[in-house]
């Protein structure tokens, strides 16, 4: 569907253009001082592979939702490091460079946590097998999408940092510009859809629901 990839594309662009000019600010040392605050990493990792999922278990168990939508749940669950975390990090006037150490940390790890607790976790909420977990695919799409937008970036500004720091604004504004409009296409899109099935079919298609 023509929608689905205009979606697929823009996220893809969206999340390539975010981790690029994340790293036009961030030095290496940054993410070295991070990698060796064990404190903060065992916080870290208690929060996100241990309350998080925790929680997201609990819930499901008492929900019993479809097995899919069980699926898709602990895979958000058991995959942190969001890309949009130094961006978020940056509007709330935190620490962008400890933000994203932790995000290229959680991103990584979780290519090898996630294929491993998926199986066991799916069967325990719903009894289902996880057979479509690709851990490949997982770890191609982190690297291409995330890690490796991101050492371009700081390897631009390692280079070149009076250029690096000049069109970081302009990169910032471009970031939250594909956001927004990302946003936008994801909410009006489906809606649009659901509006053409409503008008072709008389009414809502309720049967789909029984």
């Amino acid at each position: 569907m023509a929608a689905d990839r205009l979606i697929n594309a823009l996220v893809l662009v969206t999340l390539v253009e975010l981790m690029i000019t994340t790293g036009l600010g961030i030095a290496w040392r940054d993410l070295i001082g991070v990698a060796r605050d064990w404190r903060l990493l065992l916080r870290t990792a208690a929060a996100n592979y241990g309350f998080v999922p925790a929680v997201t278990v609990g819930l499901l168990l008492i929900i019993e939702p479809n097995p899919m939508v069980a699926a898709g749940f602990l895979i958000l669950a058991l995959c942190p490091g969001a890309p949009y975390i130094p961006l978020l990090t940056g509007i709330a006037k935190g620490n962008v460079a400890v933000a994203t150490g932790l995000m290229a940390l959680l991103a990584s790890s979780s290519a090898v946590v996630a294929p491993l607790a998926l199986g066991p976790l799916l069967r325990l909420v719903t009894g289902a097998e996880a057979s479509g977990v690709d851990p490949a695919k997982i770890v191609t799409t982190l690297l291409l999408t995330q890690l490796l937008p991101l050492c371009v970036g700081m390897a631009i500004g390692r280079a070149k940092p009076e250029s690096a720091r000049r069109i970081r604004p302009t990169a910032e504004r471009l970031s939250k510009g594909l956001t927004l409009a990302t946003v936008g296409v994801i909410l009006i899109v489906p809606f649009e859809m659901g509006t053409k099935d409503m008008g072709a079919g008389g009414g809502p298609r309720w049967h789909s629901l029984r």
